[in-house]
């Protein structure tokens, strides 16, 4: 049995949804409620044996973040908690986190993480609006990452090095802009997407990746990017088929800059799969020469949308 409730207008409401759930065993429960419900969250009442699936969107205020309470949720499996107290993070107690024990997917969004924490089991985390911290997390099984709007460190390289079975990584910009970040993982990742929303880049991204097969960029931004074993790589210059971009002639320069600045990174790639707004947007004899060059030369194949085009007939 699953539960989904919108914008309940009343605490008393919230709770009585809630205990409904709890006593008739529901597997998967989810709860939006409105932005300006500021009432004290006691996450102890959402203890249940049945529980696998958890997702709340409110405004969390923890009784004390000094002594929290505990839930008991032994057999909850994926767990998506939103913050939607904008002006500030929520603080997330650690004791919340470490007591899911068969924990295997996890999203935050806008908490202020915490320093350091161990969850043997989660296969994927998704965090949202927040500062990623300085120390290490343990967290041996992570296969799936996905960072939003979060401010970086300069240098990553322990933080990845640190997730020792990672294969997958997504870095999302929708609304701060993209600072230099250096993205260091030696050993196992193997798919890396970002996705640029902003218009603003103050900065530049510098991956080194030697076993990544797989990338993917939504938006033209500048990256330094070194791997040997890239196979196929996606870009696009923007979100969404319908979506129609206006810039001005300036920031169409700066878009071919960083387009030309890309390519030599994919020298080793297979298969190099352009937009064609990207293709027309960045049209010159430079631009033209480059793909030639990748095509002919590297042996690469690049596709135009569904055309695609082989060393030999390449114009």
């Amino acid at each position: 049995m699953n539960l989904y409730v919108v914008y309940p207008n009343s605490l008393a409401i919230r709770e009585w949804f809630r205990d409904y759930a709890i006593s008739h065993n529901v597997h998967s429960l989810q709860i939006d409620s409105c932005f300006y419900h500021l009432d004290p969250l006691k996450l102890s009442s959402y203890s249940s044996r049945s529980l696998e699936k958890l997702k709340l969107a409110m405004s969390f205020e923890f009784v004390n973040p000094l002594e929290p309470d505990m839930w008991s949720l032994p057999a909850l499996k994926t767990l998506d908690l939103t913050s939607l107290t904008y002006v500030y993070n929520s603080k997330l107690p650690i004791s919340y986190l470490i007591c899911l024990s068969s924990l295997q997917n996890l999203s935050l969004d806008g908490f202020d993480l915490p320093e350091s924490f161990t969850l043997i089991s989660l296969t994927t985390l998704r965090v949202s609006r927040c500062n990623l911290p300085q120390a290490i997390w343990k967290l041996p099984a992570l296969l799936n990452l996905e960072l939003r709007d979060i401010v970086y460190p300069a240098n990553m390289t322990e933080f990845f090095s640190a997730l020792g079975r990672l294969q997958n990584l997504t870095l999302l910009f929708r609304h701060l802009p993209i600072k230099d970040c250096l993205i260091n993982c030696p050993h196992q990742l193997v798919s890396l997407i970002i996705i640029n929303a902003t218009t603003r880049t103050c900065g530049s991204i510098m991956v080194f990746c030697p076993k990544i097969q797989n990338f993917s960029s939504v938006g033209i931004f500048t990256i330094t990017f070194g791997a040997s074993m890239l196979e196929n790589v996606y870009v696009k210059l923007r979100e969404g088929i319908r979506r129609k971009v206006v810039a001005t002639s300036t920031k169409w320069k700066q878009y071919y800059r960083r387009f030309l600045f890309m390519l030599p990174g994919f020298g080793s790639a297979k298969i190099l799969s352009l937009d064609l707004e990207t293709i027309k947007r960045n049209e010159c004899r430079k631009c033209r020469y480059c793909l030639y060059q990748l095509c002919y030369n590297k042996r690469m194949h690049i596709f135009l949308s569904e055309v695609i085009l082989d060393p030999r007939g390449c114009k």
